[in-house]
C-alpha cells in the first residue's frame, strides 16, 4: 500500500512537473489580433484565412546627391534616398555625410513611419564655402571641390541596436 502511494504522489507530481512545460511549448501568440507587432501583417486568401507574414528586411534603394546651389558663401547639398518595406512600418533614419577629411557636414536622425512599398526621402544642408590660396597650383581650393561620402541607415528605434537595412554608403563624384 506504501508503494503504491508512493508511486501515485510520484505520477501526480511528473505530471504536474510536465504539464506547464509542454503547455508553454504549445502555445503560440496570435498575432492576428495585434497590430503593434512588427509581425502584423494580415492578408486575406481566397479562402479568406488570415495568414501572417514574417518580418521582412527592408532595402535602402539609392542614395543621390542633387545639383548644389550656391548663395554668397554658403553651398546648399539636396541628398535624396528611398528605402523600400513590404509593409508599414516606424523606424528611424540616419543620413550622416562627411568631406574628404572625415570632418561631418550634415547629420539628421529621424522617427518616421515607412511607407508600404518605397519611402522617398530628402534631407537638405548648408556647408559654408572655405577657400584658401594654393601657391602651387596658383589658384584658390575650396572644400566644395572635394567628395563627400553619405551613408545613411535605418534602425528599428531610437536605441539604434537594431538595424533594418544594411548600411548603404556612396561617394559623390567631383
Amino acid at each position: 500500500m506504501k508503494t503504491l502511494t508512493y508511486s501515485l504522489i510520484g505520477i501526480i507530481m511528473l505530471a504536474a512537473l510536465y504539464t506547464p512545460i509542454f503547455a508553454e511549448e504549445t502555445e503560440c501568440p496570435d498575432l492576428t489580433d495585434d497590430p503593434d507587432h512588427p509581425c502584423h501583417n494580415p492578408i486575406r486568401t481566397c479562402a479568406d484565412d488570415i495568414v501572417v507574414r514574417p518580418l521582412c528586411e527592408q532595402e535602402i534603394l539609392f542614395v543621390a546627391v542633387g545639383e548644389s546651389q550656391y548663395s554668397s558663401s554658403l553651398q546648399m547639398n539636396t541628398i535624396s534616398t528611398a528605402i523600400y518595406s513590404e509593409f508599414q512600418r516606424p523606424a528611424v533614419v540616419t543620413i550622416y555625410v562627411q568631406d574628404h577629411r572625415m570632418v561631418p557636414l550634415g547629420v539628421v536622425l529621424f522617427k518616421t513611419t515607412l511607407l508600404a512599398g518605397e519611402t522617398p526621402i530628402e534631407y537638405s544642408f548648408t556647408v559654408p564655402i572655405e577657400c584658401h590660396y594654393n601657391t602651387y597650383d596658383h589658384r584658390p581650393i575650396c572644400n566644395n571641390e572635394f567628395p563627400r561620402t553619405i551613408y545613411v541607415n535605418v534602425f528599428e528605434d531610437m536605441s539604434f541596436t537594431v538595424p533594418l537595412a544594411p548600411e548603404f554608403m556612396v561617394e559623390e563624384s567631383k
